[in-house]
């Protein structure tokens, strides 16, 4: 509880108030959410207009806004078998997570490039833990690799400023990018050899989808620890390495780069007849969408 609680609390009124008057404009035949605050009012307001409501859960465990919103729905699609446990199980089915064709339609590599590409990105925002990781090494990975680096709006001058002062024979293999647009990151995945990450559920799905060897590095305070789940069904599937970000030093992530990349053959092999649970996944959804239109 803070001095913001209570204005925040005045707006849900407002968003309820919202929702309202688009869904009586727009006379939706079904409602599909997938959770955050703000889809919680529509949820709702669609339940009492008698709107068929169905959420998608794309983690492991589960969101806040989806718990409260399993009560009005009339179907909960999930990503993952384990999440059932949190919701109405009659009204559970368990698709998979939808995932962008531009990723699907990528076809596993056989044999990794040379010099490797590496992939870093820590989500749609970046991530400071990861950046500060990279830093140290980075002239070291790019004696090494090909480096294509999404590292956040916050960071992204400090690194241009790197980027700039780096050796013309080490620039050339660096990619340094403050944001990327989702529809362009099958361009990125299919370039890349190993992936260094966080654990969303979207970033997993796609490194299972894409077989890329990964290390992954779990935001700690994540809701009910859903990365580290997240991550521990890569590492189950067989394509990721997951390490603790307060025991992961830079020099141990240069260790474990190289190792990947020496053993790089080893890792895509284990996972090479695998299919991941995602495939497939937008097709179930968008069929349980027409059971409700």
């Amino acid at each position: 509880f803070s001095i913001y609680t209570i204005p925040s609390l005045l707006k849900i009124p407002l968003g309820l108030a919202m929702a309202f008057w688009h869904l009586v404009g727009l006379k939706p035949k079904v409602i599909l959410s997938f959770g955050g605050y703000a889809a919680f009012p529509v949820v709702f307001a669609g339940f009492l207009l008698r709107i068929p409501v169905l959420i998608h859960e794309q983690t492991i465990t589960f969101g806040r806004a989806n718990k409260l919103s399993s009560i009005f729905a009339s179907k909960i699609a999930l990503a993952r078998k384990e999440s059932i446990k949190y919701f109405p199980e009659k009204k559970c089915v368990v698709t998979g997570n939808p995932i962008m064709t531009q990723i699907t339609d990528l076809a596993a590599k056989k044999k990794m490039t040379f010099p490797p590409t590496i992939l870093v990105t820590g989500g749609s925002r970046g991530s400071l833990t990861i950046n500060n990781l990279i830093k140290p090494i980075l002239p070291k990975l790019l004696g090494e690799f090909h480096v294509i680096h999404q590292v956040g709006p916050m960071d992204f001058k400090e690194f241009i400023e790197i980027e700039n002062k780096l050796p013309e024979a080490l620039k050339t293999k660096y990619e340094v990018h403050s944001q990327v647009d989702p529809t362009q990151m099958g361009k990125f995945f299919k370039d890349a050899d190993i992936v260094i990450a966080r654990a969303g559920a979207n970033t997993v799905s796609e490194i299972m989808v894409t077989k890329i060897p990964s290390i992954l590095i779990p935001i700690p305070w994540s809701f009910e620890d859903e990365q580290t789940k997240n991550a521990m069904l890569a590492k189950e599937f067989g394509i990721a390495k997951v390490f603790e970000q307060e025991k992961i030093t830079p020099e141990r992530l240069f260790k474990e780069v190289l190792f990947m990349a020496k053993n790089w053959d080893y890792f895509t092999s284990r996972v090479r007849r695998k299919v991941s649970p995602d495939i497939g996944a937008s097709g179930r959804l968008v069929n349980l969408i027409k059971e409700y239109i």
